[in-house]
């Protein structure tokens, strides 16, 4: 865990300005024995850290089972983007709603504190709305119920996870239980604003992408430029490093979102890197390919370097187009050739046939005086066998005859 921004300002949509610590997490890395956190996040136990991160994409992303986020979230090269704001806002926050209220609680609470997160199948939505009931397994975690009896484990997460879930939910439940005024009742779940996963992948050496996993923000908080400033430090080279493309299977309801911030979901595009990862459901495979300068963020890029880079894929570019040029025009002559090739066999096979046409006619003119011969003398034939006939019945001798 490093702090990647120790006082951003945000400002909301009534004017109220407040700073949030903006936090770079590996939780695999930080969930491993002897690793000890940074002084200054210290006072966030580090699992409770990554329970309140899976409440708040677990709510965001109601068809999507805890598991796949826990998996996620603790995949090997997995950083996620925590956004938090001080327990000082939080408080004075409370205050100023007590405030309003009359100092009288309101009698209806949200079901779950994280239900009024605007959320998209994969990233979140600006314009998505959300549903305040949900029917997982954070949803009772800022119930109003009194109950904290109910087990919240799910049976198919592992039993270490599920342990500590279990006791972060009871650590919540009692610091809802707390004076709200006190700092003690500030958890980390009131904190948590805003969270966004991405990893580094690649499908061979030299091409190499990073991939927007989950983003989530609280809805209370919209409008506000934290989903601006994570979709443009996701794609900051300082941040997630070098990339050839920036990937996210995004929404349906969200791909409006991500072509504000230059994403694209061209199919030809999206077939080079279609194998890279399985597609959440309803989702659209998006990609930005950053100029040859880099992203916006990185102000200190040098004119020259990104010059010379351009010129270098120009005329990689230019090279491989001359390749497939000569490939397209060798190919074509390859055809005609064929055709022609094609084309003297068909006439000289045509030849053929008429040379053979004319015999047979030839012979079908003979047969036929040949049967008219036959037909001839065959007559001839009888007329004399009944001739001979006839002179015999008569008593004639051919060889007594004077």
């Amino acid at each position: 865990m490093e702090i990647y921004s120790s006082a951003e300002r945000f400002t909301k949509k009534d004017g109220h300005k407040f700073s949030a610590q903006v936090v770079l997490v590996n939780f695999k890395r930080m969930l491993a024995p002897h690793k000890t956190a940074l002084p200054e996040v210290q006072e966030i136990q580090q699992d409770g850290m990554l329970h309140a991160v899976v409440g708040l994409y677990d709510v965001s992303l109601p068809d999507l089972d805890t598991d796949p986020i826990y998996s996620t979230l603790c995949a090997a090269g997995a950083n996620t983007i925590v956004v938090l704001r001080s327990v000082e806002d939080v408080l004075e926050q409370r205050k100023c709603e007590l405030a309003t209220t009359g100092g009288i609680r309101k009698s209806r609470r949200k079901k779950t504190e994280f239900a009024d997160i605007n959320r998209t199948a994969v990233a979140i939505s600006e314009e998505a709305i959300v549903s305040d009931v949900g029917n997982g397994v954070f949803d009772e975690l800022y119930s109003s119920s009194s109950s904290s009896e109910q087990d919240s484990c799910d049976e198919d997460t592992s039993q270490s996870l599920t342990l500590g879930r279990e006791a972060f939910l009871k650590e919540a439940h009692q610091r809802r239980l707390l004076d709200p005024s006190s700092a003690a009742s500030v958890g980390i779940e009131h904190r948590l604003l805003a969270c966004a996963t991405f990893s580094k992948v690649s499908i061979k050496p030299g091409e190499t992408a990073v991939q927007i996993s989950l983003i989530a923000v609280r809805r209370s908080f919209r409008a506000c430029g934290i989903g601006r400033y994570l979709m443009l430090n996701m794609k900051d080279y300082s941040l997630v490093g070098h990339y050839d493309v920036l990937l996210c299977y995004a929404d349906h309801k969200a791909t409006n979102f991500f072509h504000r911030y230059g994403f694209t979901d061209n199919p030809v595009i999206a077939h080079k890197w279609r194998h890279l990862t399985d597609p959440w459901d309803n989702s659209t495979l998006m990609s930005y390919i950053a100029p040859f300068s880099g992203p916006a963020l990185s102000l200190g890029a040098n004119t020259s370097t990104a010059i010379s880079n351009m010129e270098q894929h120009l005329e990689r570019w230019l090279q491989e187009g001359f390749s497939q040029h000569y490939q397209q025009l060798s190919f074509m002559e390859r055809l005609r050739n064929e055709i022609i090739l094609l084309h003297a066999k068909v006439q000289s096979q045509e030849e053929v046939i008429s040379a053979l046409t004319a015999e047979l006619d030839h012979v079908s003119v003979q047969k036929q005086v040949l049967e008219k011969e036959f037909v001839t003398y065959r007559k001839q034939a009888n007329q004399m066998l009944q001739k001979t006939s006839r002179q015999q019945a008569e008593g004639w001798d051919p060889y007594t005859e004077d």
